[in-house]
């Protein structure tokens, strides 16, 4: 009698439909406890509650750091417009003769 392997090959396949159809029937006669099951419900339910409070520190944060580029736009026309003064006053402390 010869080795052949697609004989082995179909045993391995009932063996693994066996073991397949015997974790569905423990998980079937298997007895869950309700207890169990509501914290996971609580935890989902808390868990959204937070995601949803993080949704809107994002959009206020979001809404912040646009009025903070805004600032920071005035911040540096102020700049520009005291760097032009200063440089207005140079030039005519330039002009006049020095004592």
């Amino acid at each position: 009698m010869e080795f052949d392997p697609a004989i082995v090959l179909f045993g391995a396949v009932i063996l693994l439909l066996a073991a397949i159809l015997i974790g569905v029937i423990v998980a079937a006669i298997w007895p869950w406890s309700q207890s169990n099951s509501e914290p996971r419900i609580q935890d989902r339910d808390g868990f959204g509650g937070r995601v949803a409070a993080m949704s809107q520190e994002i959009a206020t944060f979001t809404a912040e750091i646009g009025h903070l580029y805004e600032e920071i736009e005035r911040l540096q026309d102020e700049r520009d417009h005291l760097l032009a003064v200063l440089l207005r006053i140079a030039e005519l402390l330039e002009q006049f003769p020095r004592k």
